[in-house]
């Protein structure tokens, strides 16, 4: 008879000792709940050495997967000795300082922000100092390590923040500055569609060189790991340049990941809705992209005067009005 969901992290918590080394022989085991933004999270074993610092990197073995395993007939001493493997060899990441997470001053450099949804993302909004936006809010990170393709990010909580003696304000500060000494990327939507994204040495940024003479002008404004950069609409050291060139916008979050922008001339000159383009948010969320990385489906507009992101139109209910073709 198969053990249920607390039985099983039960004899996961007793039994994984058997399969680590000596070095983890007074390690502290504790099982929590890692929330995830988006309102996802799993359970985790949690397994600190002897005398390991509390802000030291660790990874959180999920026992929600490894249950999904034990159920598929995975033995429990497989997945204890694959999780002890994990917790034994993970790598630290590049450039990650055993200390750093204790000074701010270390880490003052590497924080930048990350953008979620409010409602769906309440209880994890708990625990994390946060400034709203809307019904967004940001959050803010310690960027471990990155390259091209990505990053590794660890998002602050309130007792980090508080050791460190800083409020939100600073932690503001000083993501919106790291993160604005960076270039994003702003192309056009087809172009981005086919991956003709600027090569290396290219600006990701040059408003000149993107023409507006196109059927319906669309625009994908990203971060250049194009990963976690629709907060890039928040920046407005970049959206005025923006404005500047298109007039008025309109901000459509295509995901977590980028926002496309679409000038309010255009919405004109095609006599399109704004419930449309909400509709069209709205389905395109729910056909392609996965609910972890859902950002909103509403539309938003970019204000130049008060240099700020503001709702311009709240979604239908889910199911109201026309089906839009796509």
């Amino acid at each position: 008879m198969k053990m249920n969901f607390e039985d099983f992290k039960k004899t996961i918590k007793d039994k994984i000792g058997e399969y680590l080394t000596e070095d983890y022989a007074d390690a502290d085991m504790s099982l929590s709940e890692v929330k995830k933004s988006g309102g996802e999270s799993y359970d985790a074993l949690m397994i600190r050495k002897a005398g390991e610092e509390r802000y030291s990197v660790i990874p959180a073995l999920n026992l929600t997967e490894a249950y999904n395993k034990y159920q598929n007939g995975q033995s429990v001493e497989q997945i204890c000795e694959d999780l002890a493997d994990v917790r034994m060899n993970v790598p630290i990441p590049e450039g990650l300082e055993k200390d750093m997470f204790m000074n701010f001053d270390k880490v003052k450099g590497k924080i930048y922000p990350r953008l979620v949804n409010s409602e769906t993302s309440k209880d994890y909004l708990i625990t994390r100092p946060h400034t709203e936006v809307e019904d967004l809010s940001m959050v803010y990170a310690v960027r471990i390590n990155e390259n091209s393709t990505g990053f590794a990010e660890a998002v602050i909580d309130y007792d980090l923040a508080k050791m460190w003696g800083v409020d939100v304000e600073d932690l503001h500060e000083a993501a919106m500055s790291n993160m604005e000494a960076h270039e994003p990327v702003f192309v056009g939507l087809e172009q981005a569609m086919f991956g003709e994204f600027p090569g290396p040495g290219e600006s990701t940024f040059d408003l000149d060189s993107i023409s507006d003479d196109c059927p319906l002008p669309l625009y994908m404004l990203t971060n250049k790991q194009k990963t976690k950069g629709a907060v890039m609409a928040l920046s407005a050291k970049f959206m005025d340049q923006i404005t500047a060139k298109f007039g008025e916008v309109y901000v459509l979050p295509s995901s977590v990941d980028e926002v496309l922008i679409m000038p309010k001339s255009a919405v004109a000159d095609h006599e399109m809705d704004l419930q449309d383009l909400a509709r069209m948010v709205q389905q395109v969320n729910i056909e392609a992209v996965r609910p972890e990385d859902r950002l909103s489906d509403n539309v938003y507009e970019y204000d130049s005067q008060t240099q700020s992101l503001k709702l311009a139109v709240v979604a239908p209910e889910q199911g109201a009005g026309l089906e839009m073709e796509m």
